[in-house]
């Protein structure tokens, strides 16, 4: 079994990835509408193809991820309502629901790569478990813990980029 606590620093390895994971998903889905991405118009026509809007596409990529975040959309928006929200907010829950399906699609695409490289590193080499999480969560979390910035372009108040 490649997944066992045994010390502290496997815990806090475990914890900091579980931490930066979860925070930088929300601060993601918070901060960026995938529906306002210059490719959503392209794009779009594969969900529209999903729901039976479209019979014909005439793209050139595959569907397979296109099904997944279709996938995706009709389970969130079978068992996640917004209507308590939506007293206080305004938002569009069309473009809220494609976005928030898209960037969960991509995250469980995501965790499947993680959790494949992490099985891939500790069959081939004799690492600590710990010190593999670290490695493989930066990547994800040294870029997104931060909070997004004021304009485009700045640098961190410390002047230099992670």
């Amino acid at each position: 079994m490649y997944f066992k606590l045994r010390d502290k620093k496997s815990l806090m390895s475990y914890i900091w990835l579980l931490f930066t994971f979860v925070y930088s998903s929300y601060i993601l889905n918070l901060y960026y509408l995938s529906t306002l991405s210059p490719d959503y118009s392209r794009y779009s026509k594969y969900l529209n193809y999903f729901n039976s809007e479209v019979e014909v596409i005439n793209l050139e990529q595959g569907l397979a991820y296109f099904f997944l975040i279709y996938i995706t959309k009709v389970f969130l928006y079978n068992f996640i309502t917004f209507d308590q929200l939506e007293e206080v907010y305004t938002f569009n829950d069309h473009e809220f629901f494609i976005s928030l399906a898209i960037q969960t699609g991509n995250t469980l695409l995501y965790i499947i790569g993680i959790v494949g490289l992490y099985f891939l590193i500790m069959h081939f080499f004799s690492f600590e478990s710990s010190s593999v999480i670290l490695v493989l969560a930066p990547g994800r979390s040294c870029l997104r813990v931060s909070p997004p910035r004021s304009r485009p372009g700045a640098l961190p108040p410390s002047g230099r980029s992670c």
